[in-house]
């Protein structure tokens, strides 16, 4: 009993000592680690009171993993309905029951020599299937071991327990699928996908597969691309795991870094009225000075907008209609925290 309050008081401490960090760290997720003990890496390498990270990597790969602290992560949801890139390498011949590398091996048509007309699974053949079967809209059967939950149960476990579950498939988009290579030696091909939010590469390894005629799984996966970020902005943890704290520091990108996308609106420098910025501020919608046509600023309706004031980052904003005040307002999406407010 005595062991376990001095761990406590420990563990206490410890987070005593945490830091009060907001931003964002673009890491390089290596290969056998899951995203969440990933991001607790980069966390207690920062000593950062919260962090989280946007979009899951499965452990198995590798790639962009864009890690949020504090205030940073009210704003990761943007970036996590963001359009992602893969490149992907698909051993054909083999089936496994999570359609991955990490999987037990259903059916093995390599060393059962079960491929029929071997010859015909050829690159041409591979990009005639991409460009039929996975371009634009598509409907898609996610994985039986996938975090999806069915009754508040992630099928995962479900598929642990040998329970099948019959997914309806489901929309996703598929921008690009280009073929890199093949190795006809050894029945791999590399393929750079780029795809929407919740879109399964271990499901595009074993329907190209069935398609081949032939099974195959995902053998490798690197995600070089979320939104606009590319895997070269990225660094692994290896790279800055003895950085000293003050060196850590100039790694920390700013919050708004994550919604680029948005234009840019500052409350100081096109507001007359000090008290429309305090009520904004408070999280309260405001009519713009100048409505539709503010000075050399047009809004647009329904569209969001990255906030300032005096030329800080304060949060989000949607230029709506607002039915208490019967006209086209300002409304606050998320703000972040300081002194005066915290919505």
């Amino acid at each position: 009993m005595a062991k376990q309050i001095k761990q406590i008081k420990q563990i206490k401490q410890i987070k005593q000592t945490r830091q009060n960090i907001n931003g964002v760290f673009l890491l390089n997720k290596d290969s056998n680690i899951s995203s969440q003990n990933a991001m607790q890496q980069i966390r207690r390498l920062f000593n950062a009171k919260k962090a989280g990270h946007i979009g899951t990597l499965d452990p198995l790969a590798t790639g962009v993993l864009p890690i949020c602290f504090g205030d940073a992560t009210k704003f990761s949801q943007d970036l996590n309905n963001a359009d992602k890139t893969y490149i992907a390498e698909i051993q054909f011949g083999v089936n496994t029951d999570t359609c991955d590398a990490d999987g037990q091996i259903l059916e093995n048509f390599l060393n059962d020599n079960k491929i029929v007309n071997a010859e015909n699974i050829n690159a041409k053949k591979i990009n005639e299937i991409l460009v039929e079967k996975f371009s634009g809209e598509i409907l898609q059967t996610p994985p039986q071991f996938s975090a999806i939950k069915i009754n508040g149960q992630k099928m995962y476990q479900l598929a642990r327990e040998g329970v099948k579950i019959d997914m309806p498939p489901r929309k996703i988009k598929i921008y690009v699928a280009n073929l890199l290579s093949f190795d006809a030696q050894n029945f791999t091909a590399k393929i750079e996908i780029s795809c929407s939010k919740g879109t399964y590469i271990r499901s595009i390894a074993r329907d190209l597969g069935n398609f081949l005629h032939c099974g195959g799984y995902l053998k490798s996966l690197q995600r070089t691309k979320v939104g606009e970020i590319d895997i070269s902005e990225t660094l692994r943890f290896e790279t800055i795991k003895d950085e000293t704290t003050e060196n850590l520091q100039k790694y920390i990108l700013p919050i708004d870094f994550l919604i680029q996308k948005f234009v840019a609106y500052d409350l100081a420098e096109h507001q007359e009225s000090a008290l429309n910025i305090d009520r904004f501020l408070h999280g309260n919608p405001i009519i713009p000075d100048g409505n539709f046509d503010d000075g050399d600023f047009k809004f647009q309706q329904s569209q969001i907008y990255r906030i300032y004031n005096q030329q800080k980052f304060i949060g989000t904003a949607e230029y709506k209609f607002f039915d208490a005040l019967q006209t086209l307002c300002l409304c606050p999406l998320r703000l972040i925290c300081s002194e005066q407010r915290c919505v």
